[in-house]
């Protein structure tokens, strides 16, 4: 049995672990993107699979940036989120105890009765 040298070890260390590891991790990303989906999805895993070290290269050489997340626009604030705004002005002193309760009363929804 032939043992490895340390010309192999370097190899192995150095070149092809690293490789493996972006490879892999190309197929999840292209697995993974929703902007590749159906054949373009099967024609780079297979590539990737097929011919590694070109179809890498290609991919990192030609891939488009991921596409970025759409911002949801915020709604209107709500009544818990108001009510800390309310105490924020009331700890900056910008609305004394008065105003602070006149406002804190108007955010409570009046109380129904049954009748």
């Amino acid at each position: 049995m032939n043992d490895l040298s340390t010309t192999d070890w370097i190899v192995l260390v150095v070149i092809t672990l690293p490789f493996v590891v972006v490879w892999v991790g190309t197929i999840v990303e292209v697995v993974r993107r929703p902007d590749l989906r159906g054949l373009r999805a099967v024609v780079w895993v297979g590539a990737l699979l097929l011919f590694p070290v070109v179809a890498v290269a290609a991919h990192v050489i030609v891939r488009r940036p991921r596409p970025k997340a759409v911002e949801v626009p915020a709604g209107p604030p709500t009544r818990a989120e108001r009510f800390v705004e309310l105490a924020e002005r009331r700890q900056a002193g910008q609305i004394d105890d008065d105003a602070f309760r006149a406002e804190a009363a108007a955010l409570v929804p009046a109380a129904q009765t049954s009748g």
